[in-house]
């Protein structure tokens, strides 16, 4: 690969980067004509500053989008570094190259800026991000009302949101109105949501939550919460 300017990232980002084992399973991000694309592929290596290449593995779900992996697009690349308290790790780099022969895969460029978020909200704890819960929305917002739980899968439709069977004072049910809420920068962003299904394990309720329409908090929650779009 051609040298070009060093990138922007501090040793402490490099030193993420270099967590990266070959062989390490990791999110790609493709925009697609209808919608974003999200697959599962496996990190091959990397050239610093030059770039990153990533197996293109031959499944109907890549041979999709296969259009989509050209020069000057982007993808999203996401991983998980792993240890008491977990991180995420995200950055966007330009495609340079898709090879389908002699082997199948993707050279992308260096990215200038990384993203990282911890997983988890103590050590060992379910992954998420916090929330409170206030059941109905006509219910009086003391602390009383509320239950704190945790969002473990979250898209613009809707969240999956674990509650200790401890911590749940009163126990949501199918059909049930809710108002989350999640501290950004000290203010308190709300979303209203409706309880689709329950779920449960040993410790764990589990609640397939449903967002009300055109609520723009929820856009602020993917922003600041799902790195890089």
């Amino acid at each position: 690969m051609a040298n070009k300017a060093a990138p922007a990232l501090n040793k402490q980002d490099i030193a993420i980067l270099q967590t990266l084992a070959p062989g390490t399973v990791v999110d790609l991000q493709i925009d697609t004509p209808t919608a974003p694309q999200r697959l599962k592929t496996f990190y091959v290596g990397m050239d610093i500053p030059n770039g990153f290449i990533f197996q293109v593995p031959n499944s109907h779900k890549w041979a999709n989008i296969r259009d989509q992996l050209v020069t000057g697009n982007s993808v999203v690349v996401r991983f998980v570094i792993e240890g008491e308290f977990g991180q995420v790790i995200a950055f966007k780099v330009d495609i340079l190259k898709c090879f389908s022969k002699p082997i199948s895969i993707l050279i992308t460029d260096f990215p200038s800026t990384i993203q990282s978020r911890g997983l988890r909200a103590e050590k060992r704890s379910q992954p998420g991000i916090p929330v409170s819960v206030l059941i109905d929305e006509g219910q009086a917002a003391s602390d009383k009302s509320k239950i704190k739980g945790l969002i473990v899968d979250v898209s613009k439709k809707g969240c999956k949101l674990a509650i200790t069977k401890e911590s749940e004072a009163v126990a949501l049910s199918v059909n049930k109105n809710i108002t989350l809420g999640c501290k950004l920068d000290g203010e308190t962003i709300k979303i209203e949501a409706l309880v689709k299904n329950i779920t449960e394990d040993k410790r764990y309720r589990y609640h397939g939550i449903q967002f009300s329409d055109e609520q723009g908090s929820v856009d602020v929650l993917l922003e600041r919460h799902i790195l890089l779009g």
